[in-house]
């Protein structure tokens, strides 16, 4: 039997390896690579102790990347390895944004335990990740008059907007951002921002470190996972990605819908 000791295999989740469901050879595929020696995990923009409910029929064999690229997160012991936070340029940063960037819905802060969406009328919105409770603020101080000393740590910002972008990654984001923090988009209605420096790929080298393997694979569909498939060994853009990513990828493997992971594991079972 072949032995699939050396491999780190880190896969997106939506779109890459879920798309309404769980193709079950996926499953099928990541279980007998891992029973061979080898390592799987996901890189997922959701916090970890967050994502780890979903992996129920089956369990990556080395922490998961979160938060896209901000959190190395360990399942079996259910805490952080490590995390990243926004400093005090988050301030200044979403206050650019609520008044340079036109058709903002909601900025969504997101904190250890509980997301705030603030709202153009001042209104927040409190949701608490666990049990998932919703509750609306009046007296929050608003983004205008919010300072950094009295945020919570602050891992994530998400601008959430009343349109579809004509481009994933407008233009006049990136300016924004520029030196300021991480863009990601991965998806066509939301922008995510991120600690400048942080971002999928440099998660991902420095869990190869930790496990020692000395192939990375890396498999993706959005903007979000090019840093990922550039930084890997071999990366993989699934055939339903964008064409940035496609360009930005070694090889090209089959549709989600088709099991793009089992198509990447098989060769390298066989």
């Amino acid at each position: 039997m072949k032995s699939c000791e050396g491999y780190l295999i880190c896969s997106d989740f939506d779109g890459t390896f879920f798309h309404k469901t769980i193709p079950q050879n996926n499953i099928t595929a990541v279980n007998e690579f891992m029973a061979r020696g080898g390592h799987f995990t996901f890189c997922t923009g959701r916090r970890g102790d967050v994502f780890k409910q979903i992996c129920r029929d089956f369990k990556p064999n080395v922490p998961l990347i979160g938060m896209g690229g901000g959190q190395i997160y360990d399942i079996d012991s259910d805490r952080s390895l490590k995390q990243v936070f926004f400093g005090p340029e988050l301030i200044p940063l979403v206050r650019d944004f609520m008044r340079e960037y036109h058709g903002i819905r909601t900025i969504r802060l997101d904190f250890i335990d509980h997301s705030e969406y603030f709202m153009p009328d001042d209104t927040v919105l409190i949701k608490d990740y666990f049990t998932r409770e919703v509750s609306y603020v009046k007296d929050r101080t608003p983004l205008s008059r919010l300072t950094f000393e009295e945020c919570p740590p602050v891992y994530k910002v998400v601008v959430s907007l009343d349109f579809t972008n004509a481009e994933p990654m407008p233009t006049q984001v990136k300016m924004l951002c520029s030196g300021r923090c991480n863009p990601i988009a991965n998806d066509w209605k939301y922008i995510e921002l991120m600690p400048f420096g942080f971002d999928k790929g440099t998660a991902a080298l420095e869990l190869k470190k930790m496990t020692g393997d000395h192939t990375l694979i890396a498999i993706g569909d959005f903007l979000g996972d090019i840093p990922l498939l550039k930084t890997a060994d071999i990366g993989y853009a699934v055939e339903n990605a964008l064409p940035e990513v496609k360009r930005a990828a070694d090889r090209l493997t089959v549709h989600v819908d088709q099991g793009a992971v089992d198509a990447i594991i098989r060769p390298l079972l066989e």
